[in-house]
Formats: C-alpha cells, sequence, structure tokens
C-alpha cells in the first residue's frame, strides 16, 4: 500500500513502520530510495532496531528512526529534524547502540586517528584528509582501519554516528 501510495501527490515524510506484512520496512525503504531518490524524507518506525539494521536503514536513505514508545511530542521534532536535512536517530536507540557494543568504552585513539575522525565527520574524502595532512591515502585508509577496529565500527556511517554519540 506504502508503495502505491507514493506515486499519486507527492509525499514530503514518510512514517515507515519496520514490521509489515509481505514486505518489512527496510525493502519497502529500498524500493521507495530507488524510485525517488532524496525526494522522499522517510522516518522509520519501531519496536526496536539492532545497530546493523539502523546502519543498513541510513545507508538505502532512511533520514530517521523513532522508537514506537517514545513520546507524541517526539514525532513533530523528528520530522522537523529531516525536512531540514538532518538526521534523526532517537537517544535511546543510540544508547543501546553504545550499550551493545563492547569495545565502545575501551577506544584508545591516538591525537592523528582522532583528527581524522573529525574530518570524516566534516565529510572529507581519503584525498582530502591525505592532502590536509601531507600523508598518503593509503595511510589514511590504515588510520580508518585502526579507528573501527578501536571503537568496534565497520563504516564511516557507523563511525560518524559513534562519533556524534561519543562527543
Amino acid at each position: 500500500q506504502a508503495l502505491s501510495l507514493i506515486h499519486r501527490p507527492h509525499p514530503d515524510v514518510l512514517l515507515l513502520d519496520v514490521f509489515m506484512p509481505k514486505f518489512d520496512g527496510l525493502q519497502v525503504l529500498q524500493k521507495i530510495t530507488n524510485a525517488w531518490d532524496d525526494r522522499i524524507h522517510t522516518i522509520l518506525v519501531t519496536v526496536g532496531i539492532d545497530r546493523k539494521e539502523v546502519i543498513h536503514a541510513l545507508q538505502l536513505g532512511a533520514r530517521g528512526v523513532i522508537l514506537k514508545d517514545s513520546a507524541p511530542s517526539v514525532y513533530p521534532k523528528a520530522i522537523h529534524c529531516v525536512m531540514q536535512g538532518e538526521l534523526w536517530v532517537e537517544r535511546d536507540v543510540l544508547s543501546e547502540w553504545a550499550r551493545s557494543n563492547a569495545q565502545a568504552k575501551r577506544f584508545d585513539l591516538t591525537r592523528r586517528e582522532l583528527e581524522i575522525v573529525r574530518e570524516i565527520l566534516t565529510g572529507s574524502s581519503n584525498k582530502d584528509i591525505a592532502a590536509r595532512f601531507a600523508i598518503t591515502e593509503v595511510t589514511v585508509k590504515s588510520h580508518l582501519t585502526n579507528i573501527y577496529e578501536k571503537v568496534g565500527v565497520s563504516s564511516r556511517l557507523e563511525l560518524s554516528i559513534f562519533a556524534l554519540h561519543h562527543k
């Protein structure tokens, strides 16, 4: 039903349940993203979601994740946020992510690794980072591999969310 409705007057925001009959929300999200690119701001609504599903949803184009038991006041805040081009991931989702990440409390980044994380947060590419610090792209990739290992993430997106959560 959601897939047929997006072809009518084009919605600005879609609140999409993760657990639906026939297709799950992530499958619908992928179809919507393929059809409409960034024109629909999709927020997933779920009872619970694990770290990998959050990352997958954001990679598929979701702009937010709201837990079903959230206060009603959260919904307009999330909608406003995603309409401004930002991501909305509820604090409870991020907290659960941090708790489930066994290495989260044991990271020990070097000064250079912290600088690289800051550059990742600004959207810099490996090439940009290499130029900024006068190192090679291979060295940047090596630093990123070490960072991922230390904090227990596996992608730039996960690293960005982890870094924002841990300041």
